[in-house]
């Protein structure tokens, strides 16, 4: 088979794992940063508060450029009972899962599954793969593209991501 041939059949698989997914347009500003954006939304409190929680939040709001593939609000009620509070109640746990969910660059969603992983903050690399025609990110689904900010670009997941243990 011809090498363009390969290169536009992968092209077509990556657009066609994101053709389903909603589109950013309504949330995009490009003037908020990461912060501000996800709150804009009303779908990411719940991340929003731990970082704020974690001393955090200033972290994001006017450096960067970084991609944060953030749970949804329905992510975390998809946690098991007390796993929130047992987060909360130790802060370096709870800060290595937020930072897990954050890499350093400013990834679409289309580019950043073509890498079979990128490095987080917290240390660890997050996967990537196309599965049945879908980017995931670990075991999480893409619910929201491509939200871009002034210092970066906002992913929605709808699944928290747990970092692998040592």
């Amino acid at each position: 088979m011809k090498p363009y041939v390969i290169a536009a059949a992968c092209l077509a698989l990556t657009g066609a794992a994101f053709s389903a997914t909603p589109k950013a347009s309504l949330y995009q500003t490009g003037l908020q940063d990461l912060v501000d954006t996800a709150m804009a939304t009303h779908r990411f409190d719940t991340f929003l508060t731990l970082l704020r929680e974690s001393d955090l939040t200033f972290n994001f709001k006017d450096t960067g450029p970084f991609t944060v593939f953030m749970p949804t609000d329905r992510a975390f009620a998809k946690m098991p009972p007390g796993t929130l509070q047992r987060l909360r109640d130790n802060r370096g746990a709870l800060r290595n899962l937020l930072l897990y969910h954050i890499v350093q660059g400013s990834y679409r969603a289309e580019n950043a599954v073509k890498h079979k992983s990128i490095d987080t903050l917290a240390g660890p690399p997050l996967p990537f793969a196309i599965v049945n025609g879908h980017g995931m990110v670990g075991n999480a689904h893409f619910v929201l593209t491509n939200v871009a900010t002034k210092n970066g670009m906002l992913q929605g997941i709808d699944t928290v991501l747990s970092p692998p243990s040592d």
